[in-house]
């Protein structure tokens, strides 16, 4: 926004997983002043001791938010149980990353994870990542499976993307590293019998 008292503009601040808007103010002398006072509240922090029970079903784990997860579970594993889906379209790749994290940041391949038998497709689905050493099989798709995993990946500290300095988007390291944080790595999964209804 601009006006005859300079330039206002949204930024972003890092804080914890998530991230936090920021006003700056560029005024008559050129020089951007941060916001002084908060104009929007800051996402406060999760307490440990509200944090939910880790989840043992596809339901729970659907529901389970990774800005909550990280902070209440951070790289423990996780096993529950969920629907496999096959989704053509559902996954689709952004700018190339190098580097130890590129598999993290851009991964071939995911699993779409419902809790009952559906296609992806229909919009309601968890991606999970494939961990780097996790063998693909056709058979994890259109499948139950008993998945074990985790958040916050050791890899995530690496996670860094060449981006120009002309792209507006990107809110820095931080933010890149804390996204990776919150992708749930698949590190085994097995095909099983789903739930009787």
């Amino acid at each position: 926004a601009a006006g005859p008292g300079g330039v206002v503009a949204v930024g972003a601040q890092p804080n914890g997983v998530v991230t936090d808007p920021v006003l700056w103010h560029l005024g008559p002398d050129e020089a951007w002043t941060r916001q002084v006072t908060q104009a929007f509240p800051g996402v406060p922090p999760v307490d440990r001791g509200e944090c939910p029970e880790p989840p043992d079903s596809g339901l729970e784990f659907m529901t389970l938010h990774a800005t909550v997860a990280v902070p209440c579970f951070g790289g423990r594993p996780l096993t529950f149980t969920a629907w496999s889906a096959d989704c053509d379209g559902c996954w689709g790749r952004g700018r190339a990353s190098r580097g130890p994290a590129a598999w993290l940041m851009n991964p071939p391949r995911a699993f779409f994870l419902l809790p009952m038998e559906s296609r992806a497709g229909d919009g309601w689905w968890k991606d999970a990542i494939p961990a780097a050493g996790l063998e693909w099989r056709d058979e994890y798709v259109g499948a139950w499976l008993r998945i074990t995993g985790h958040y916050d990946d050791p890899a995530a500290a690496e996670c860094r993307r060449r981006v120009p300095a002309e792209e507006l988007y990107y809110a820095g390291p931080l933010a890149e590293e804390n996204a990776c944080r919150q992708r749930f790595v698949v590190t085994q999964a097995t095909v099983v019998e789903g739930p009787r209804s």
